[in-house]
């Protein structure tokens, strides 16, 4: 489980094979988007049921492709090693 999480936290940056991760900007814009949309209905607690609500439906997506670019870059070192 350890090594997951640290494929996952890993992939959420900057990685030499692959770059950064692109959907950084999207999860934080959609966040952005459930946090308004939240705080209009609900105040601040509304804010933070919007990030939730977001992360929830978009995040196993976004964190799925942080580890799997970690993987990925992991596999291209090996191969350039070789």
């Amino acid at each position: 489980m350890r090594s997951v999480l640290r494929q996952i936290w890993r992939g959420m940056g900057y990685l030499p094979c692959v770059g950064s991760h692109p959907g950084n900007i999207y999860m934080i814009a959609m966040s952005g988007a459930g946090a308004i949309a939240g705080g209009g209905q609900g105040g601040l607690p509304g804010v933070f049921v919007g990030v939730l609500i977001m992360w929830i439906g978009l995040g196993p997506f976004y964190l799925y492709g942080c580890y799997s670019r970690a993987k990925m870059s992991d596999a291209i070192m090996l191969r350039k090693g070789s």
